[in-house]
């Protein structure tokens, strides 16, 4: 059974803004993200409430795995803590590190979590290309990852019992590095420019729209109400 949860958008939309703040964050340079960029298969498509779940999933998607350098399978890692001030939404934590990968799931694909050293949180959260939460691992172990759509989102977090002590954060950073995927396909995620323009169109259209048919109910019902009161004297 497949939950859809609030947080999921809101979650990988912070791993992607928190890329392009001031916080660390291992991935490419700008030249190797244009590279990548160009080397993967564009697709165009007209945003509609229908689709709309889907190509904001689509542009999360394409931009983690523009991060892992233009790699499918393969993370891309927040190494240091985000500043408070510095959130690109409000539910990032001081004291947890972040990485995200997309993975290809056609043919099957595990995640594999090492042991931890210590009782420190972890979780590993999947959410689909539907923007559904597919799983939440918690424990060690080779994990079978779902395959309810063909690319899934597969996002660490750990935390940090020390936020300010460089050597826990090093520590994190290492702990991070030793999850792995196996996978039988890498297909590249494809190129989803210009959807984030489309979807943000999109959204103000709704937001006018809504706007409009909101003034038209409440004329209607100050309208009524005046033909009533009208009517009572």
């Amino acid at each position: 059974m497949r939950l859809m949860l609030n947080t999921s958008i809101f979650i990988i939309a912070a791993l992607t803004l928190a890329g392009c703040g001031d916080n660390k964050t291992e991935t490419t340079n700008s030249e190797d993200i244009k590279t990548a960029s160009s080397t993967i298969k564009s697709t165009q498509k007209l945003v509609t409430p229908e689709n709309y779940i889907r190509a904001e999933d689509d542009f999360s998607f394409f931009d983690f795995q523009l991060r892992a350098g233009g790699k499918i399978n393969e993370f891309f890692y927040i190494t240091e803590p985000t500043p408070l001030d510095q959130q690109s939404v409000v539910r990032m934590n001081k004291d947890t590190l972040y990485a995200g990968a997309v993975v290809d799931t056609e043919g099957g694909a595990t995640v594999t979590i090492p042991e931890f050293p210590d009782d420190r949180y972890f979780s590993v959260y999947v959410v689909d290309n539907d923007h559904y939460a597919t799983a939440v691992f918690y424990e060690s172990g080779t994990h079978a990852l779902p395959n309810t759509t063909k690319y899934q989102a597969v996002i660490q977090r750990i935390q940090l019992l020390a936020p300010d002590d460089p050597a826990d954060v090093a520590l994190v950073n290492e702990l991070k590095r030793k999850l792995s995927f196996l996978q039988i396909v890498m297909t590249l995620f494809q190129s989803q420019t210009g959807i984030r323009h489309q979807c943000l169109n999109f959204a103000l259209t709704m937001k006018k729209s809504f706007k409009n048919s909101r003034n038209t109910k409440l004329i209607g019902w100050v309208k009524k109400e005046k033909l009533t009161n009208k009517a009572a004297t």
